[in-house]
């Protein structure tokens, strides 16, 4: 039995240190291996790891599992709309938007038959909603550490930021669409679960244009929605910037501020049944267009370096927990976690494609060693190293 609930802030701990130990070019895959690690020392018979082992079943264990996106997306995501080039984001928004929802969704509409009829899983059961669901999470590509290397070995800035932006918005686009997938699994939508009536085949596969049409009015009430939303607190956010520096705020209560936006943001629209990933995005985009809230050029060092360190943070512990699995346990508190599990596998393979695209990006598309001067326009506006 765990000892005590704060054990759970010894699993962050670890996290944080791994994550400052395993520096380098393929950090991240380290930092996910060595969770992995960690975990298959807990299932070695008369090794319980104390403290450290209930620090991983506390942190596992959140119900609901929604907590942990409450938690990590809106900093990240935050944190990838506030240091996008805006104008240059501005010029290729067409190109953006195209990769972020066109190509996300017919990558995921194209994974339905071939999971279902090639792969066969409809033989086992699988419908049309669980194969989306999963087509939803491996749809997005993560152009992340391309653009890492763009920025330590200099790198056509145009390109980069049409990366950024198009990792930022798909981003949001496939966790809405997982959001609406995840709602026809478990039968939010009425006729929706696998061998109902209606437009369904007993095994679950649509056979008319009206889900297609239920699902693409879901997208853009959503999207629609948390944009509305994300401009309207980026709005609020920076009358109450204004606000603070007339009564002689300090920067670290300014910067604070952008923070808590970033999460009511996300919790408002995610309270209205609207999309709370679009919202902070956009509340980012926002700020970006604002050059942060219009702060002053003295406070950007401030909120560079808080923004630097809190991605940070938010990252090594999502990839650690990433590479940490929880044994599978009886017990009576089976029943009650057999979703979390459940859903905690598809995440896992979520962020293993992650993990792949950024492999074989750094692999086969590193420049060379020997080049590494950088241009002089590569610096961004901001005074950030790119």
């Amino acid at each position: 039995m765990p000892h005590s609930g704060q054990d759970a802030i010894l699993f962050v701990g670890i996290s944080i240190v791994a994550a400052c130990v395993l520096r380098g070019k393929l950090g991240t895959t380290m930092l996910l291996l060595s969770g992995a690690a960690l975990e298959a020392l807990t299932v070695i018979p008369g090794w319980t790891l104390g403290r450290v082992g209930n620090s991983i079943s506390w942190f596992l264990s959140i119900v609901p599992y929604e907590l942990f996106f409450y938690i990590f997306l809106p900093p990240l995501l935050l944190d990838a709309g506030v240091r996008i080039d805006y104008f240059l984001f501005k010029r290729a928004l067409l190109q953006v938007l195209t990769a972020a929802f066109l190509v996300v969704g017919f990558t995921t509409a194209a994974m339905i038959p071939l999971l279902l009829y090639v792969l066969r899983l409809a033989d086992r059961g699988w419908g049309w909603q669980h194969v989306a669901l999963l087509g939803s999470m491996l749809a997005s590509t993560d152009a992340v550490a391309i653009i890492n290397v763009m920025k330590e070995r200099g790198g056509p800035r145009r390109l980069r930021v049409l990366l950024e932006g198009e990792s930022l918005l798909n981003d949001a686009s496939s966790f809405t669409l997982f959001s609406i997938f995840l709602s026809y699994v478990l039968g939010a939508h009425g006729g929706g679960g696998s061998g109902s009536g209606g437009n369904k085949t007993n095994n679950g596969a649509p056979v008319g244009w009206s889900v297609l049409g239920d699902v693409l009015g879901d997208m853009l009430k959503l999207a629609f929605g948390g944009l509305l939303f994300g401009v309207a607190f980026g709005l609020l956010a920076h009358w109450l910037l204004k606000f603070m520096r007339r009564h002689r705020a300090g920067i670290d209560q300014q910067v604070a501020l952008t923070l808590a936006g970033g999460y009511l943001s996300f919790y408002t629209a995610n309270s209205f049944h609207l999309s709370g990933v679009v919202a902070v995005a956009v509340f980012g985009l926002y700020g970006a267009s604002t050059s942060t809230w219009d702060l002053p050029p003295a406070s950007h060092g401030a909120f560079e370096a808080f923004w630097d360190a809190l991605s940070f943070v938010a990252n090594s512990i999502v990839f650690f927990f990433t590479g940490v699995r929880e044994e599978e346990r009886g017990g009576e508190r089976e029943m009650e976690r057999e979703f979390f599990f459940s859903f905690r596998r598809n995440f896992f393979f979520f962020f293993l494609e992650k993990l792949t695209h950024s492999f074989f990006s750094f692999s086969f598309f590193s420049p060379s060693p020997t080049n590494q001067t950088r241009s002089p326009s590569s610096t961004s506006s901001s005074g950030r190293e790119p």
